[in-house]
Formats: C-alpha cells, sequence, structure tokens
C-alpha cells in the first residue's frame, strides 16, 4: 500500500502509568513525522473547596462549614459556625468554590465534577448539612491534573521538559497568527493539553513545517507525564496528528550532497531570584553555545512570575551588542502590534518576531539578559532554541 504523505490524526496508543501520583507513559515510534499531541485530562481533583448558601437562600452572614477532601473527592463536610443571619428556612444546595490561577493569570472556579451537598437552614441558622455526592468525574484543568516537568525524549535525548503550565503558556501567548485583535479569543478546553512541534500560529516565511519532530531514522518519542497525587480516578486519553513524508525532501544541498533540514524546536526553563528595585538585575546563565564557539540559537525567552505584574524594564546583551531595551509597557505595545498575547508572560523576547525562524539570535561571547522587578521574586525563563538535531539545547 502506498504511503499517504498528507497529514494524519490517530488515537494514542497505550498511555501507561495513568496513576494518583504515578507517571503516564507515552510512545510515539518512529518513520513518522509528528505536528502535535493532544491530550484531555479527566477525574475529580478538588482541592480546597468553600460552600456557600445560594443567592436565593437571602443570607447576610454566611456560614462556614470544614470540608475534607480525600484524593480529590470531597469525602466529609461538617458545620463549623451555623449562622446563617437572613437566610430563609429550607433546603438548599450549597454552592462548591474552589479556587485556582490558571495559565493566563486568571481565578477560575475547579467545580466541573459538580459535587452534590445540601444544607438546611431553620431559623437563620444550620441545623443539617448532607454530602450527597463528593464529584463525579469530568475534565481536570491541566493546572492541577500534571505535577511537575513534562519529559519529553527523542531516542533518550531530553528534547523538552517544562511542566504543563509553561507548555500551555507559551502556546497562548504564541498567537501571531490570529492578530492583535483576536487573542484573547485563542483558548483551550478545561482539561486540554496540546504540545506542538509545529505551531498552529507560526508560519514560517521558509519551510513552515521546519520544526516538525521527524522520526524517520530515530528512536522512538516519549513522553513521562507526572500526575498529582490529589486525584480520584485520573483518565488521560490522546491524539496526535502527524504524517509519513520524511524531512530530506526538505533538504538544502551541502558539496553536492542532500542534507535535511532538521530544527526541532527544544524548550527549557531555569528560575532565579530577582530582587526588587529600579536597578537592573543581570541573568548571565542562560545557555547560548552548542559547542565551543558554536551557538545554540535562541528563537523566544518566555520570563514566567512567581509575583505577575511586576516586571519593570528588559535588555538583552548579545556579544555587547543591546539587542533590546524597554520597559514593560513598550515591551507590550512593540509584540502586541505583531499579534503576540503579551498577557500571558511577565515578559518576552521574541527574535522571529516577523516569522523567519532564521533570525535566532546567535550569540558567540557572552548572553545577559537584565530584569528590573518592582518585588523581590523567583523569575523562570522559558527558552525555546534551535539545536539543529535532537541534542537538547
Amino acid at each position: 500500500m502506498p504511503l499517504n504523505y498528507g497529514r494524519q490524526i490517530q488515537t494514542i496508543p497505550g498511555i501507561q502509568g495513568v496513576t494518583a501520583g504515578g507517571q503516564a507513559q507515552v510512545q510515539i515510534n518512529p518513520n513518522r513525522r509528528v505536528f502535535r499531541l493532544n491530550f484531555q485530562c479527566s477525574g475529580i481533583a478538588y482541592v480546597a473547596p468553600v460552600l456557600t448558601l445560594p443567592a436565593s437562600a437571602g443570607a447576610s452572614v454566611q456560614p462556614t462549614f470544614n470540608v475534607v477532601v480525600t484524593a480529590g473527592l470531597i469525602t466529609a463536610v461538617t458545620v463549623n459556625s451555623a449562622t446563617a443571619t437572613g437566610a430563609a428556612n429550607g433546603t438548599y444546595a450549597a454552592v462548591v468554590t474552589d479556587n485556582f490561577t490558571d495559565a493566563r493569570n486568571n481565578i477560575l472556579n475547579n467545580n466541573s465534577y459538580a459535587a452534590s451537598i445540601n444544607i438546611t437552614i431553620v431559623s437563620a441558622a444550620v441545623t443539617a448539612v448532607t454530602l450527597v455526592s463528593g464529584g463525579s468525574v469530568a475534565a481536570v484543568p491541566i493546572e492541577l491534573f500534571f505535577n511537575g516537568q513534562i519529559l519529553q525524549t527523542v531516542g533518550g535525548v531530553n528534547m523538552r521538559d517544562i511542566n504543563a503550565t509553561q507548555i500551555k503558556k507559551t502556546a497562548l501567548a504564541d498567537v501571531s497568527q490570529w492578530g492583535a485583535a483576536d487573542v484573547n479569543d485563542f483558548t483551550w478546553e478545561i482539561g486540554q493539553l496540546s504540545i506542538y512541534y509545529v505551531s498552529p500560529s507560526r508560519r514560517f516565511t521558509e519551510r513552515p513545517e521546519i520544526t516538525v519532530f521527524d522520526l524517520w531514522g530515530q528512536s522512538v518519542l516519549q513522553l513521562q507525564m507526572p500526575i498529582t497525587a490529589n486525584i480520584t480516578s485520573p483518565g488521560l486519553v490522546g491524539d496526535y496528528e502527524f504524517d509519513s513524508d520524511i524531512t530530506l525532501r526538505n533538504s538544502v544541498v551541502v558539496s553536492g550532497v542532500s542534507q535535511p533540514v532538521l530544527q526541532p524546536i527544544a524548550q527549557h526553563a531555569q528560575t532565579f531570584t530577582v530582587p526588587a528595585g529600579a536597578a537592573l538585575f543581570s541573568i548571565t546563565t542562560v545557555p547560548f553555545l552548542l559547542s565551543p564557539n558554536v551557538p545554540l540559537p535562541i528563537l523566544r525567552l518566555w520570563m514566567q512570575e512567581s509575583t505577575p505584574g511586576n516586571i519593570t524594564q528588559i535588555e538583552i546583551d548579545q556579544d555587547g551588542n543591546k539587542i533590546v531595551q524597554f520597559t514593560a509597557a513598550q515591551m507590550r505595545q512593540m509584540y502586541r502590534d505583531y499579534g503576540f498575547n503579551v498577557n500571558i508572560f511577565g515578559a518576552e523576547f521574541i527574535a522571529d518576531i516577523d516569522q523567519r525562524i532564521q533570525k535566532a539570535l546567535r550569540c558567540q561571547q557572552n548572553l545577559v539578559v537584565w530584569i528590573a522587578s518592582a518585588v523581590t521574586q523567583q523569575i523562570t525563563i522559558v527558552r525555546e532554541t534551535l539545536p539543529g538535531a535532537y541534542s537538547g539545547g
């Protein structure tokens, strides 16, 4: 049967290790080019739910409750303070609020599991609280489902090891395809984790599929995905997009010999403590060499804050050249014009702002990232590099 060189989407086979506190194992076999993986996470994963009476009860003072969560499931509820001033007599379905911060830095309610709890009010006081259901299996936000770095290797070589929230952030920030007016319309469903090897947002002017993970002649693509212990009935399924083409078809000729154009994007992260103050803090340990005198091309640097909204100034020096020098406000204005969502990370440096991958930053002698922050905080730099092969970066 002839090979189909068009893109195909199939179920990811044989995902192993999907248990609470375990590590899911994913393996994609060679002899194909992989464009993206798309996972859906499910289970019951309450963290710290708070119960209140609905507005229809009319309470001016809310009663309080002790909620016991075991492995993400609500297993017991007792009354802490029965006072419910102004509440009318009756039995009410409790409002369950379990707030968490998502990859957009928005506070959302983690209650897709629809726990059912009844509160009985008599004479403006709670007389009974009944746990009907501690939750049902539903989509779990990836920020809560995964716990730690997701390791992605090809032939045992670590190509990517950032966490699920960082994977989502880089995808949401990289929305140049849609344009500035539409950046807030691009999001993921609850429980969705998409790993892009060819981003839907990037349309490189030369060889638009150049970053594909080409597994022809390679070993397997493997993922190790740590799952939180705070979950009941975890589930993980997925699909992947691939084709049977070979990157050699898009080769360049060097000394009369065809060479494949292989430019998989590596993603790694480093965390730094940046002190408060107007003075710029220098970071000099971001890798910039593949080997002595051989630059490691840097495509993007995403800067994630532990206290969002406090980076005030960014500068980058390359071999003595001032590559960028702007305030956080100026940075947002500059990159927003190209359609990037500048509200996801605290700051960023984008070398391929005009979709020209060949403009990646190359350093020979030194790379200095300067950051000023209004508060002392942890800043994680997620770097995207082009090692030119499956060699980390």
